[in-house]
């Protein structure tokens, strides 16, 4: 743990993210994520599945809302329904109210 500490500490001063390899089952994860709470950091991991432009946009603002306490996903998920969520408008033809995408 204090080798991790150290390894993350000197990343952090010259600015650069702290990435660790090893073999599974070493507790890589366990002591970057108690780290990252020591050094009031925030622990993001990155897997397969989040290693595009939408899992990385929503891995920043999850760090973001942790360490500021809002939660910014929750509202651009709010912004991006309203921007795309259908609109109801009169339809002269049918002479009803229709859903417009």
């Amino acid at each position: 743990m204090r080798i991790v500490r150290e390894a993350a500490q000197t990343s952090l001063n010259v600015g650069f993210p702290v990435r660790l390899t090893g073999r599974p089952g070493t507790g890589k994860t366990c002591a970057l994520w108690h780290v990252a709470r020591e050094l009031k950091g925030t622990y993001c991991e990155i897997t397969a599945a989040s290693k595009n432009v939408k899992g990385m946009f929503e891995g920043l603002l999850r760090a973001i809302d942790y360490a500021s306490g809002k939660n910014h996903v929750s509202m651009i998920a709010d912004m991006v329904y309203r921007l795309y969520a259908p609109v109801e408008e009169f339809c002269e033809d049918l002479g009803t109210w229709v859903n417009s995408p």
